[in-house]
């Protein structure tokens, strides 16, 4: 039981494009949702990088992270809930369901099962460094 948590498989997704053709008008919203789209491919690719180090991840994490923020935080700091949160869908695996994605149009959604990679992927980490004879 010492060294469960390293089988566990990452959670899988569908890739995400954001484009919001007839939402995004202006070229700052667009480079930021090109921006949203590079940081989550970044993040994702660094799930399987060997060579990835935690302070990589950290960077990564804190750039997506804080661009998926804008599709959750409504920007007048008011209680209301952000009008892009449930403009996108979704797709990511359930370890409970096996292959089966679940899909919801939901940034919390996203940003629920993005931070239990990450944390998944510290697990990993922490096992690999564990496992060394150093």
């Amino acid at each position: 039981m010492t060294h469960w948590f390293h089988r566990n498989p990452l959670k899988a997704t569908a890739p995400v494009q954001f484009n919001y053709y007839g939402v995004a008008t202006t070229p700052a919203s667009s480079k930021i949702c090109n921006d949203l789209r590079l940081s989550r491919t970044r993040l994702l690719e660094l799930f399987t990088d060997l060579s990835c180090n935690p302070e990589m991840m950290k960077n990564a994490t804190d750039l997506y992270f804080s661009l998926l923020q804008g599709f959750i935080l409504s920007l007048d700091d008011s209680s209301q809930e952000c009008k892009l949160r449930y403009i996108q869908n979704f797709k990511w695996t359930d370890t409970l369901q096996g292959h089966v994605p679940c899909a919801q149009q939901d940034a919390v959604f996203e940003l629920v099962s993005m931070g239990f990679n990450v944390a998944l992927w510290y697990t990993k980490y922490a096992s690999r460094l564990a496992g060394k004879e150093e």
